[in-house]
């Protein structure tokens, strides 16, 4: 795995990176999740890359809830061509932004109110623009 970019998310982390297959086969069925003490939480709980080809990468995103620790085991896993399974662990730093695992904190509505009062004001600016114009 490669190109982790942690971000914290509406009271919940979103790891997004790279999966490479370095190997000689193909890497069949490859997921991504993390392990305790993360918790998963939708929407990506796991993310399935699907096959990898020889010397090819895919994309993937997982979220997680994540409480009192600074870094999280991510779990990549895939198949061979017998169908056993390989599971290679990686332990990703989480940034120290002191966030809580509460969802829906609010932090969204200022900027929903401020877009909302230049929507009314660009609206009644309009109205009395228009009604001066019909006056003369």
């Amino acid at each position: 795995m490669s190109n982790l970019i942690v971000k914290p998310d509406a009271g919940f982390y979103r790891i997004t990176g790279d999966v490479n297959n370095a190997g000689l086969e193909t890497a069949n069925t490859v997921m991504v999740t993390t392990l305790d003490p993360a918790v998963p939480q939708d929407p990506y709980k796991c993310y399935v890359v699907g096959a990898l080809k020889p010397d090819d990468f895919g994309s993937f995103k997982v979220t997680f809830a994540a409480t009192n620790t600074t870094s999280v085991p991510l779990q990549l896993s895939f198949k061979d061509a017998d169908g056993n399974v390989y599971n290679s662990v990686q332990n990703v730093q989480l940034p120290s932004t002191g966030m809580t695992a509460q969802k829906g904190s609010g932090s969204n509505v200022v900027p929903i109110v401020v877009v909302a009062g230049l929507i009314v004001a660009v609206f009644v600016g309009g109205w009395i623009f228009y009604l001066k114009r019909q006056k003369k």
